[in-house]
């Protein structure tokens, strides 16, 4: 039977009626009794009771977040924040804590909403109390998409979990390579952690996540060919007898890749990689290649676009298509 109102549930938390409000769901109530006067009190009771679990409090922290960002962001813990991590340091941990995505509920896209380095502290903080987090998800999301990639969660990740799964490693690196960066320093920085991550693990031919902002791209060959394809020549963790398989190649948009500038140093790397015996979907890359020409063709000619027009002096498309074709026979 559902809870009828605040003022029955208060009767039975008064009578301590445990067993009452487990059987009634009045962790549905949470935050209602977070709000009254007494709430910090109540919460503390009815999770040394049983009633309250941690996951029930720490999606109250979790919704509260916008309010309490500067007590995050500056490692101090005031108000409401502070109690509700007092009750958790408190008890032992009864397995619920995580923070982890769900289908559905209020943990769905959690982790893409708190990978950032402002819930950092929080995060460490739960960490060091005993959470379990979903590291893999968390590294995925790290540069996911941000305009500002969050180095300071990577380096926490990585240097407080010892393995990661292929696919994590793989999107990291993919979406690292992704990100556009003017800053010399700051480019530096990502080449540095793209190494790491070939070192830690991170397998060409494994395919990308597919939630993820780099999911066209495939496998992490797709997203190192179509960004840095000079790194499949001359990275020192990338070997150089490297050949795609048919899992890195499967999941390759093509068109998507062309679209962002496929030159000569992709068709030097296509090359290259046909003489050492890959076997690659040369006339569908030729084929998509073609059809961006025409494209851009039809914009710069019909529409005047300054784009289209500049793209196509910089790129000799069609002489890439006919050299692949011939590379086909």
């Amino acid at each position: 039977m559902p809870i009828r109102g605040k003022n029955e549930l208060m009767q039975y938390i008064a009578a301590n009626d445990f067993e009452w409000l487990k059987a009634n769901d009045a962790a549905s109530q949470f935050s209602c009794i977070y709000e009254d006067e007494q709430g910090i009190t109540i919460i503390d009771k009815l999770r040394g009771a049983g009633v309250f679990s941690d996951k029930d409090i720490f999606l109250q922290l979790y919704r509260n977040k916008e309010q309490h960002m500067n007590d995050w962001n500056e490692q101090q813990w005031r108000g409401k924040t502070a109690a509700l991590f007092s009750i958790l340091e408190r008890y032992p941990r009864d397995g619920t804590l995580t923070i982890a995505d769900a289908p559905v509920g209020p943990c769905y896209d959690m982790v893409y909403h708190i990978s950032n380095d402002f819930f950092l502290p929080m995060i460490k903080h739960l960490v060091e109390l005993g959470c379990e987090l979903d590291h893999n998800n968390f590294l995925q999301h790290v540069y996911d998409g941000n305009d500002d990639p969050e180095y300071q969660l990577y380096d926490f990740l990585i240097s407080h979990y010892q393995t990661f799964s292929p696919q994590a490693l793989a999107t990291t690196c993919a979406a690292i390579l992704d990100h556009e960066t003017d800053e010399t320093e700051l480019e530096n920085k990502n080449q540095q952690i793209v190494s790491s991550l070939l070192a830690r693990g991170a397998d060409l031919n494994c395919s990308l996540n597919d939630n993820s902002c780099v999911a066209d791209y495939g496998s992490l060959f797709g997203a190192v060919f179509a960004i840095m394809p000079q790194m499949l020549d001359s990275h020192p963790q990338i070997a150089k007898d490297y050949l795609p398989n048919e899992a890195a190649l499967a999941d390759i948009n093509w068109e998507y890749i062309v679209e962002n500038n496929f030159g000569p140093t992709h068709l030097e790397a296509l090359s290259k990689l046909v003489a050492k015996g890959a076997e690659l979907p040369l006339a569908e890359i030729a084929e998509n290649i073609e059809e961006t020409w025409q494209y851009l063709n039809e914009r710069a000619v019909e529409y005047n676009s300054t784009d289209a027009a500049e793209h196509l002096n910089q790129f000799d498309l069609m002489a890439y298509a006919k050299a692949l074709r011939a590379m086909a026979k």
